[in-house]
């Protein structure tokens, strides 16, 4: 915000020493308070003495002065109230257009900022405030159309409009409207409005004064004119991320005898202006942060080097295709702080050391680096961050090194191909919250000072590499610790209880391992828990009772496959699991979100393929039981966990028929019950699993007619083969006389066309995700398959990574 406009960031209290509010003005106030509600828990993120303002309104006597309410500003002279700030104030409720706060005709500053006004339009009443100077509504749950009569306040320094996900749209009308009357405004907030029916010409009438221009978000398309917006006079931010059909050119100068001289802030990554970065850094010479991500036509070829004037400190070039060595010119930016390369071609370096020792953040990832971790980086003392991941960096992982770097929060070198041993130096960066080795060629023991170095510790990854010995049973300052990942190594031994400590785990990933031990209870009452992988280890022996009332009570992935687990089936935990009780399918999240540059992955395996999944919604939820030593029947409790995606109890020793109860999970869309001892008929009550794409009975002894309809009409022969007596439909077996039971899938399931003839073989069997994008396996048959047919295969199920285990 610029200087000349009032802050909100925090309310005020006007005390006066005898009342001014104006009895009209006092009752608007009341009155506006009344129509909404005080939602305690909307926008909890939002702290401070004053909030929420509204509820200590009018409490007392009669005469109480409006003026000394929180959030109220009133003129000193006249008493008018000239000011009202309810910024994050938690109310919730429609904003009707006959609302009493249009009667306070004096307001100069109006914050309405995070609230929830349940989609209201923004009334045409607020035009009527004609001595407004700031007006911020930002994200407060307005839709619909930006009303022109916006464009009557003219008198606006500050205007921020910025919605929440596109709710609000401005047309070309009423944006030109807007911009050619509000001669005075210099702050100008519009991220996240829909713009896709404006036309960029109308930035030409922008006002002269403008400071902060923020168009990010916008889907706003066509040619920018750049030779006006780039010559702006007072321009000091200009905004336009993630637009990603705005054009234009920025690559010379233009007739206009200068650049905006004032710019610092410019931020165009995710669009398709023409930009020559030697123009840039060049002609606007107050640069200090220049954001460039995914730029679709950025030059730079001909930058050999920057002239004296460069204050750049913030410098982001991901995602652009560029190639060779990294140039030293970036080097020689003395005041850099942050540094952002991050998925390009650069294969090498081109830099001896930094000028700048300020550097904090500095993100190589994703390129084509080889040779080992240059030396340059241990001379960046204050560096904070470092991601150094998928690359082709070799060579001894020197981590010895990088105990110099004392402020080191984030070490991120994974998927390389570093060899060598962890050594306890590492442990001396105790400011580490993030620490990822995984994925290269790493042994030797895990140093028992790993468990407790770092009371911020948050994310771990040592996996996939050749790490042997035991894991440490030190982690007693974990407190802080969400992921512990060690898939995939030689480890033996059996799991630390210390980890009963670490309070806030939510993902455990030792599975492929050579652990031996039993099943851990201990592990049951951990509170945030939400992936628990044990696969393919040596854990045995029965899972008895749980110990704890309410066990791995946000427990959303199960993996115990491939151990040596006997017993009955745990019927007590089907039972318990509550956050696979019910489906939550409104509530579309991540795990991980919010970590810098990380995304919680996991590996589900099914009939020879592995599925990784990056970027995992919390929607989902499997057990996986198989290729264990389980015997007796299938708990019917299994049928509560109705927000299950994936079931596989396969290759185990389960005798009894199929529970109906199975019917009830309507989001299961993986089912495999394969190679058990499974006798009687498929229960009906299955085809009312509306969601199953993948089914799996074969090589149990079942009999009778196979149901008909819904998703039963889309499984293949192979989903029942090597069973006692089935019959029916997909099967060449005839149940008798039973019609019903032959019938052939249904007209609309045939009109999906032939996979045969489009892709050159016959699907089997295909598992696609939710609505959302899951995708859990896939299996496509016996016969081998051209490259070109999967891609289009793939393509068309949406798959993004397929393994081969």
């Amino acid at each position: 915000m610029s200087s000349s406009t009032f802050s909100y960031s925090t309310s005020t209290d006007n005390i006066n020493p005898s009342p001014l509010c104006h009895p009209y003005e006092r009752s608007a106030l009341l009155q506006f308070k009344n129509s909404f509600s005080v939602n305690a828990s909307l926008n909890e993120w939002c702290t401070g003495p004053n909030i929420p303002q509204t509820v200590s309104w009018g409490n007392g006597t009669a005469e109480a002065d409006c003026c000394a309410w929180k959030g109220v500003t009133c003129d000193d002279t006249t008493g008018h109230v000239i000011g009202l700030d309810l910024y994050c104030g938690r109310l919730q409720g429609i904003f009707h257009s006959n609302s009493s706060l249009f009667f306070l005709r004096h307001l100069k500053d109006l914050v309405l900022a995070y609230n929830d006004f349940r989609g209201s339009t923004i009334p045409s009443e607020f035009g009527k405030f004609t001595q407004l100077e700031s007006l911020q509504i930002t994200e407060s749950n307005f839709s619909g159309h930006i009303p022109p009569e916006i464009s009557y306040l003219s008198k606006l320094v500050e205007l921020d409009l910025s919605p929440f996900n596109h709710q609000l749209r401005v047309d070309t009308f009423a944006l030109k409207r807007i911009v050619t009357n509000l001669t005075n405004l210099e702050d100008f907030f519009m991220g996240g409005v829909d713009m896709s029916y404006a036309s960029p010409v109308v930035l030409m009438n922008l006002s002269s004064s403008l400071v902060y221009l923020t168009i990010r978000n916008c889907r706003f398309g066509g040619n920018l004119p750049t030779d006006y917006i780039f010559h702006l006079p007072k321009l000091e931010k200009l905004d336009l991320r993630w637009n990603d059909n705005l054009t234009g050119s920025l690559l010379t100068k233009s007739n206009r005898s200068s650049t905006s001289p004032e710019l610092k802030l410019l931020y165009l990554s995710r669009t398709k202006l023409s930009i020559d970065l030697t123009f840039l850094i060049e002609n606007f010479m107050s640069l200090e942060s220049l954001l460039l991500n995914s730029c679709k036509n950025l030059v730079w070829n001909n930058l050999t080097s920057l002239p004296g004037h460069t204050q750049i400190s913030d410098l982001d070039l991901s995602s652009n295709n560029l190639g060779g060595e990294i140039p030293s010119w970036i080097s020689s930016l003395k005041f850099l702080r942050y540094l952002k390369l991050r998925n390009n071609q650069f294969t090498g370096f081109n830099v001896d050391e930094f000028q700048s020792h300020s550097l904090e953040d500095l993100d190589l990832g994703a390129n084509k680096l080889h040779g080992s971790i240059p030396k340059f980086i241990f001379q960046l003392v204050n560096l904070r961050t470092l991601n150094l991941s998928s690359n082709s960096l070799s060579g001894d992982i020197g981590l010895n090194d990088f105990s110099l770097l004392k402020s080191l929060g984030f070490l991120s070198i994974s998927k390389n191909q570093l060899s060598g041993e962890i050594p306890s130096s590492i442990c001396n960066v105790a400011s580490l919250y993030f620490l990822d080795l995984s994925n290269n060629s790493l042994n030797g023991t895990i140093h028992p000072c790993i468990g407790n170095f770092s009371v911020g510790l948050f994310v771990l990854n040592l996996g996939m590499n050749k790490l042997h010995g035991t894991i440490p049973q030190t982690f007693v300052n974990g407190k802080y610790l969400r992921q512990l990942i060690l898939k995939g190594n030689q480890l033996g031994g059996i799991l630390p209880r210390s980890l009963l400590r670490c309070e806030s785990l939510e993902v455990l990933d030792v599975g492929n391992n050579k652990i031996n031990d039993t099943f851990p209870y201990w592990l049951e009452s951990l509170p945030t828990l939400q992936v628990l992988i044990l696969k393919s280890n040596r854990f045995h022996g029965y899972i008895d009772s749980p110990k704890a009332a309410l066990p791995f009570q946000n427990l959303r992935i199960m993996d115990l496959s491939s151990n040596e687990f006997s017993g009955n089936l745990p019927s007590k935990y089907f039972g318990n699991l509550v956050a696979m009780m019910d489906a939550h399918t409104d509530q579309l999240e991540y795990m991980g979100e919010g970590y810098y540059y990380y995304e919680v992955s996991v590996s589900l395996v099914m009939k020879g393929f592995t599925m990784e999944l990056v970027k995992i919604q919390t929607i989902l939820t499997t057990i996986d039981l198989s290729h264990n030593r389980f015997e007796g029947e299938i708990p019917r409790l299994i049928g509560k966990r109705k927000s299950l995606k994936g079931l596989n109890i396969s290759h185990n020793k389960l005798t009894g028929s199929i529970p109906s109860t199975l019917g009830n999970l309507s989001n299961l869309e993986w089912l495999d019950l394969s190679s058990n001892e499974l006798v009687g008929e498929i229960p009906q009550q299955l085809t009312n699993m509306i969601s199953l794409s993948v089914l799996n009975l074969s090589r149990n002894k079942l009999f009778g007619p196979i149901p008909n309809g819904k998703q039963f009409n889309t499984f293949e022969n192979s989903s029942y083969s090597e069973n006692l007596g089935l019959c029916g439909f997909p099967l060449s077996e005839m149940c008798g006389n039973n019609n019903e039971s032959q019938q052939s899938p249904s007209s609309d399931f045939q009109k999906e066309g032939s996979w045969k003839e489009t892709y050159g073989f016959e699907w089997k069997t295909i598992l696609i995700g939710y609505g959302s994008g899951i995708v859990i396996g896939v299996s496509l048959g016996y016969i081998v398959l051209s490259n070109e047919k999967v891609n289009l295969f793939l393509i068309r199920i949406g798959f993004t990574k397929l393994l081969y285990a």
